[in-house]
């Protein structure tokens, strides 16, 4: 029999923002919300470690959307029933929730409650801007990205410009192998709004018994530890260079209006559930050049001065 005596190049292959994000978690947690780009078994997700909410005096059981069941069974539900309902008119939605809750074996007694937190998730305005999922001007669900990465390491995220502190910090957890190859992608949903384009990406993450948790504070906690600031960066990037090729007169500044990210069980809170952030050009242009291969400026300063 003939033998095999080449060895493989593992660095070549396509990855996602799990396969980069996964090497700072520790699997014996349970992920709360999987993302579509997750390549392990339902059950795997990757983590979140959400901040401890403070007990209040009297203790109550979580009500509503804070009772609904947690896990990667609960987050695919919720990206299909959103996915099913924005920007799309359903004659009879507590149908269509209903038979969703079967195909996810979830108790269809909760078919009321989700119906109501719907209404909620589509009417409540996002933001400042006032843009709601019911009534988007355009948007476009699950959009697929796919692009080519020369080479990527993990340190090499620290030399990218305006990076917060504590997203520096949590940067320095990751310990993905280098990567060759492409990284992929689905993009919950890019909408536009004012004549900006968002990302917009749904969590179902639990960071507390009621409203009170889902604070500014805390999501940003959440932001750190699941990584999802990365996931942010690797998704407007595919944002930014899809309307580069779309958009004749495309501008970043002017014409990207940032993130969203909603913490569906927050809708109520006085935050409404929602991080909203847009990374600095010079960010995503830094991280567009690390993706071709190319040096950011602080790496090329830091060379400089070891030299």
């Amino acid at each position: 029999m003939p033998s095999f005596s080449r060895s493989l190049i593992r660095r070549w292959r396509v990855s996602s923002f799990t396969g980069l994000s996964e090497s700072a978690h520790d699997q014996s947690h349970k992920g709360e919300s999987p993302d579509h780009d997750l390549d392990l078994p339902e059950g795997l997700a990757q983590t979140v470690v959400a901040q401890e909410v403070t007990a209040p005096e009297t203790v109550q059981e979580p009500q509503g959307i804070h009772a609904f069941p947690r896990g990667a069974r609960a987050g695919v539900f919720w990206h299909a029933v959103l996915e099913d309902c924005v920007g799309v008119n359903v004659p009879d939605r507590l149908a269509l929730i209903t038979e969703r809750l079967q195909q996810h074996a979830l108790p269809v007694e909760l078919a009321a409650q989700v119906n109501e937190t719907l209404t909620s998730l589509l009417e409540t305005p996002l933001d400042a801007e006032g843009a709601r999922l019911g009534a988007l001007d355009a948007a476009r669900a699950e959009m697929e990205f796919l692009y080519p990465v020369q080479q990527l390491a993990p340190q090499q995220f620290l030399s990218l410009p305006d990076v917060p502190e504590r997203y520096r910090e949590a940067l320095k957890a990751l310990d993905f192998p280098t990567l060759k190859g492409y990284l992929k992608g689905f993009i919950d949903l890019i909408y536009r709004h004012d004549g900006r384009y968002y990302v917009l990406d749904y969590k179902t993450n639990w960071l507390g018994p009621d409203d009170r948790a889902y604070t500014a504070e805390r999501m940003e906690v959440a932001m750190a530890d699941s990584h999802y600031y990365l996931q942010y960066w690797l998704y407007v990037l595919a944002l930014h260079r899809h309307l580069q090729t779309v958009k004749a007169d495309y501008d970043y500044d002017r014409d990207i209006g940032g993130v969203r990210y909603l913490f569906l069980r927050g809708i109520a809170a006085e935050t409404r559930g929602v991080y909203a952030r847009k990374p600095s050009r010079a960010l995503i242009e830094s991280l567009d050049g690390l993706m071709r291969g190319k040096k950011t400026d602080h790496e090329h300063q830091a060379q400089g001065v070891t030299a």
